[in-house]
């Protein structure tokens, strides 16, 4: 029986080819993969593939969190057109297109991370506000001054903000109380706890084992009620606006440069 040579080749392919040339290379039937040790892999080409990695992973959760398509419906074809827009990397070798990929992806993925951030941010500050804007109606309303609650003798009275998930519970414990309550949204209400002044500290007690603090105004707002609410309305209307314009930024982005993201997230295939 004869004996044949045998030769250790390394066969570099782009990483969506690879499934192909693994294929090809079988039906040459004496071809067997070597496994490599990690340590044996170059360290430059390393770094070079947790790049990409990072780039690639960036640009997916970009895609995914925008809702960025990558293949035209066949209505918008229709309708629209197909346009192929192509986007043109040059580079010397490996290292030149990691670095292009990164120069060019990395402002375009920073910009929308921040954007995104900033809506999340101003999001929550609009949701509190608008929280506090129910509570100072209420109170407008029903013309009820938090502070002067404390000043009443014969009867112990506090107002305070309670989530919902508490409430048939506090209202278990304190039976000797009135608790009145309107609700805010879909975790929070408006509460009004009356008792005698002699269960004031039981009532004390019990709302301070659930976390239950007394409705104060914020230090930034005015004094009054209705001071504080026209306040409020006021930021609303600012922090309202605020969102508008950084969402109309983020999607002028998006528009202006989906095209180039999902040219960016081909390039990571191939390199």
């Amino acid at each position: 029986m004869g004996l044949a040579k045998l030769a250790k080749i390394s066969i570099i392919a782009p990483k969506a080819e690879v499934e192909d040339v693994i294929k090809e290379l079988f039906k040459f039937g004496d071809f067997h993969p070597v496994e490599q040790e990690h340590d044996s892999i170059d360290k430059n080409l390393e770094e070079m593939l947790e790049r990409v990695k990072k780039i690639e992973l960036a640009l997916d959760m970009i895609i995914n969190d925008f809702g960025i398509k990558s293949e035209i419906g066949v209505i918008d074809s229709i309708i629209k057109g197909v346009k192929v827009e192509r986007h043109t990397i040059e580079a010397e070798d490996v290292k030149g297109l990691v670095d292009a990929l990164e120069s060019e992806a990395g402002p375009i993925i920073s910009e929308l991370r921040e954007l995104s951030s900033k809506i999340d941010l101003i999001t929550k500050e609009i949701q509190k506000n608008e929280t506090l804007l129910s509570v100072l109606r209420l109170l407008k309303d029903l013309r009820i001054a938090p502070s002067a609650l404390s000043t009443l003798r014969r009867t112990y009275a506090v107002f305070a903000v309670v989530p919902i998930r508490d409430l048939q519970e506090i209202k278990r414990s304190l039976p000797e109380a009135a608790i009145l309550h309107v609700t805010l949204t879909k975790t929070l209400s408006a509460t009004l706890f009356v008792a005698s002044a002699e269960d004031a500290e039981r009532v004390e007690r019990v709302l301070k084992g659930f976390g239950v603090k007394p409705f104060t105004l914020p230090e930034w707002l005015p004094g009054t009620i209705p001071e504080a609410y026209a306040t409020v309305e006021s930021k609303l209307v600012e922090l309202n606006a605020e969102l508008s314009d950084v969402k109309q930024k983020l999607n002028s982005i998006l528009e202006n440069s989906k095209e180039k993201i999902l040219s960016l997230k081909e390039g990571g295939k191939y390199s």
